[in-house]
């Protein structure tokens, strides 16, 4: 077991070091991407692409084969909510309006962690499976 967790932190280290060289490729590049932004919530997701929305649906797109349904409809309300505000600018009261959106990602946010850790390594994913069941 402690020889699947150094390699899992090794390869955990090394994805962050290529996704901040922008070098994961598809779909990594986007789970990953989605991953980091969502510790300061939708509205800070949606405001990186700058009014970019044909990367944002780039992502969309991606992140829908990944992502629980529940929680890709989520993502989804919250983009089109995103769109309604004029020049994407935010403000604090706007801003409060994605924190339901939030709340539904941070209910269950872990699923996300596994993914990434699926595609690190599989035998891994399939011992933090193993834990996960047990503690139910």
């Amino acid at each position: 077991m402690r020889k699947i967790e150094c390699l899992t932190h090794k390869r955990w280290n090394k994805m962050w070091r290529l996704w901040k060289r922008r070098k994961l490729g598809t779909p990594l590049e986007e789970l990953v991407t989605y991953y980091n932004s969502m510790s300061h919530g939708h509205a800070f997701y949606f405001k990186q692409f700058k009014g970019n929305s044909l990367e944002v649906l780039k992502h969309l797109w991606i992140l829908k084969e990944y992502l629980p349904e529940e929680h890709y409809n989520n993502l989804k309300e919250a983009f089109e909510l995103f769109n309604t505000i004029k020049d994407n600018e935010l403000t604090p009261y706007e801003e409060k309006t994605f924190l339901k959106y939030d709340e539904i990602y941070f209910l269950d946010n872990y699923f996300l962690h596994l993914i990434l850790l699926n595609h690190l390594t599989k035998k891994a994913y399939r011992i933090l499976r193993k834990i996960k069941s047990n503690k139910c």
